[in-house]
């Protein structure tokens, strides 16, 4: 197996720890904590449903990318508000894990993650609207 595919593949394997890490909102329903993995899902979902809604041309795959990538951090800093004294106590400096998360994501998604292709820049006025899109 080539050197890329198996920093990919760990990566992949790396990421599937998000579903492990509690954040502090409960879902809408209130039935449990939402974990980083969902967390990230529901952004990246909301991007291209929400964007027909901005003033200014968005590059919506790159928004995607980044949300998917966002919270990468919290693998090794978990979900405690930024104010939080206690909830921080104990836990690496400042910025070490934002470091480790960092070369994570650099040295296997970065380098060759292909570009967003022209189609996924959605201007307010090459949009159909929900109303008009069946039709």
């Amino acid at each position: 197996m080539n050197q890329r595919l198996e920093q990919q593949l760990s990566f992949i394997l790396e990421i599937d720890k998000l579903k492990t890490v509690l954040r502090q909102t409960l879902l809408t329903d209130a039935s449990r904590r939402e974990n980083s993995a969902e967390h990230s899902w529901h952004l990246a979902i909301m991007a291209p449903l929400l964007a027909e809604y901005a003033t200014a041309p968005v590059d919506v795959c790159r928004v995607i990318k980044m949300l998917l990538v966002h919270d990468l951090v919290e693998i090794d800093a978990g979900d405690t508000f930024a104010y939080d004294a206690a909830g921080n106590a104990g836990r690496a400096a400042p910025g070490a894990s934002t470091r480790s998360a960092s070369t994570r994501s650099t040295a296997a998604w970065s380098p060759s993650a292909p570009p967003c292709p022209n189609s996924g820049r959605w201007s307010p006025a090459s949009s159909k609207t929900p109303a008009n899109a069946a039709g």
